[in-house]
């Protein structure tokens, strides 16, 4: 599976870069390679050194009885959308039919979030 997804994944970066630099499409239609620039880069430590201090933190204050269910459950989601858009990689029509269903509709009207 990682000889899979890793064969892919330079596949993509070569037709990407072959789009941006040879046929010169990937610019106007909004596509392209995602790169990081220099502020990106220099704010990194600062969030993740943020984030391992929240961590911290929480473990602290409010025990890793608490935090480690919300830890497994981000695990869990961040998988299941990454085997999602795996098997929506393949192009079998199956998947994408099961991709145009809604399982909920989240409206929060205090944040503005729909």
């Amino acid at each position: 599976m990682i000889i899979f997804a890793s064969n892919r994944s330079v596949y993509e970066l070569i037709k990407e870069f072959k789009k941006i630099h040879v046929d010169k499409k990937g610019k106007s239609e909004g596509e392209g390679i995602e790169t990081m620039s220099k502020d990106d880069v220099m704010q990194f430590p600062l969030q993740a050194g943020g984030t391992l201090l929240g961590m911290y933190a929480l473990i602290k204050f409010v025990g890793k009885e608490v935090l480690n269910p919300i830890i497994l459950s981000y695990m869990g989601i961040g998988g299941s959308v990454s085997i999602k858009s795996l098997l929506l990689s393949l192009n079998i029509p199956m998947f994408e039919q099961l991709d145009e269903k809604k399982l909920f509709h989240l409206k929060i009207t205090y944040l503005e979030l729909d």
